[in-house]
């Protein structure tokens, strides 16, 4: 995990940090968002990247995270402007489902309540989200 991503993990729970350090360590990832502004929220919100005006994120510490598996180069956007996965990445989608998975797998190991994403809902069904954040990652 570069310096960067350090710094914006540094802004999350404790937990957090516990977990994305720990998949980290065998599952290199990028961290674009940990802690984020009223303002910045307001403005993913206004630009239909956030689907509510008051994120996890804007806890201080936030209690809610975005990683990338890398590389990060993806060829393509994985999400559609209609908020649909973009099939024609499907490499790419396959990488953050995998990802959500390993992540997933060492929340459970270390105990930490997670919720992510591409299964909002929990219920272990990716075809029923209505809308696609692959890289989020929350306390629950």
């Amino acid at each position: 995990m570069d310096e960067k991503s350090r710094d914006k993990l540094a802004t999350c729970t404790d937990r957090l940090q516990m977990l994305f350090y720990t998949v980290d360590a065998r599952y290199p990832c990028n961290i674009s968002d940990g802690h984020r502004s009223p303002e910045r929220q307001k403005e993913l919100f206004l630009a239909g990247k956030s689907k509510v005006e008051f994120s996890k994120h804007n806890y201080m510490p936030s209690r809610a995270v975005d990683a990338q598996p890398l590389p990060v180069n993806f060829g393509g956007p994985l999400i559609n402007t209609d908020g649909t996965l973009n099939g024609e990445n499907l490499s790419a989608l396959l990488r953050f489902y995998r990802f959500s998975g390993y992540v997933h797998g060492v929340a459970d190991v270390l105990d930490v309540p997670l919720r992510s994403g591409d299964d909002w809902d929990g219920d272990q069904d990716i075809d029923d989200q209505t809308f696609n954040d692959l890289n989020h990652f929350e306390i629950i």
